[in-house]
Formats: C-alpha cells, structure tokens, sequence
C-alpha cells in the first residue's frame, strides 16, 4: 500500500483511495484535472511575473475565486488554453497563437498546487540542438522564431556557455531593453511576422 492510498484512506476518502490503488490511477486524475482546466473558465490564482492588475490592463477579466487555488476570469478576446503533452502543465496563447503563459496544475488529490507564469516575447535559449549530441546551440529567441544567432558551445564547456548566454541577454538589452518584462513588445512587429 502506498503513502498515498493510506492517506486517503485514513481521511475516510473511498474515492481517492481507490484512485491510487489503481495502476496509473493517479495519472489519470492529472490528465483529468488538465482536460477540466483547460476547458474551463479558471486561471490559477497565484500568477507569477504580472499581477491581477496589469493582466486586467489587457483584458482579463477576473471574478470570484473557485477554490483555494483557482479563480474565474474570462481572457481577453482571441485567447485560449491550451493543453501540453504533459499532465500538469498547460500553455496559455493569445489571440496570434502565441504562448503568452506556462499554466502548471497539480490535480492529484494528495498534493494540488497550481499557478500561472506569464513569460516574455524575447529569451536567450542556450540548449538548442547542435551539430551532435555534445553540442548545443545558443539563440536569442522572440517564441519559437530564432532572431540573432549566438552560436554552439560543448555541453561540457560552462565558461562558454555563459558567454553565450550573457552576450544574448546583453543583445536583447541593446534592441529591447525591457526584454525581462512579459507585458512588453507583444504589440510590436517584427521582421518575419505577419
């Protein structure tokens, strides 16, 4: 028996103890709590990087709380949930498609946690595929879309990986120099964008 059914089943809870007796049990409570975020009407209440205020600057609406961890907010128009590969984490996309948030839900009955990290247009990627499996190749990044270049370095050589790494976040400083904030250029085009 496991920790996880003997706590259910100490709290008297039937349901969730059987739940984790049974093989992949738990995984299946995560996949739904995903699917039931996703399709919902909820946002994690705790929110990371941007506060309740600055996200209803661009149109979230937020209502009343739905439990310790969530809360109703209606999103800005064009925008949706998105759910990933993996059980707890879901994306947040605005109305171009782009992934404007990282959305984590913990759905398993012994330990529910969820929040939602807002992320920046522009970051420095410095574990992209290299030319073998010893290499990695560092860019700077506006999503998914390559902007500058910083080049490969071996995984096992960190003098260049931070030099890389720093000569990115010193470019993104140089052309966008509030970078760091993930309310900022999301208006602004770029060249490769329609």
């Amino acid at each position: 028996m496991n920790r996880a059914v003997l706590k259910a089943a100490l709290n008297g809870d039937i349901a969730n103890a059987v739940t984790a007796a049974t093989p992949g049990g738990i995984e299946q409570q995560e996949t739904k709590g995903q699917r039931a975020l996703v399709e919902s009407t909820m946002l994690p209440k705790e929110i990371r990087e941007a506060t309740r205020e600055q996200l209803a600057g661009i149109g979230f609406q937020f209502g009343e709380d739905v439990d310790e961890l969530f809360v109703r907010c209606k999103l800005p128009s064009g925008w949706t949930k998105r759910a990933t590969e993996h059980p707890m984490n879901s994306e947040l996309l605005d109305d171009k498609g782009r992934r404007r948030a990282g959305v984590f839900y913990k759905a398993a009955f012994y330990d529910r946690r969820a929040n939602m990290t807002m992320e920046p247009r522009f970051s420095v990627q410095v574990f992209g595929d290299g030319k073998d499996e010893k290499h990695r190749h560092a860019s700077v990044m506006d999503g998914d879309a390559i902007v500058y270049d910083l080049g490969e370095w071996r995984k096992d050589d960190y003098a260049l990986y931070n030099k890389l790494r720093l000569s990115g976040e010193a470019w993104l400083a140089a052309h966008y120099p509030q970078w760091k904030d993930p309310l900022a250029y999301w208006d602004l085009q770029c060249s490769g964008e329609n």
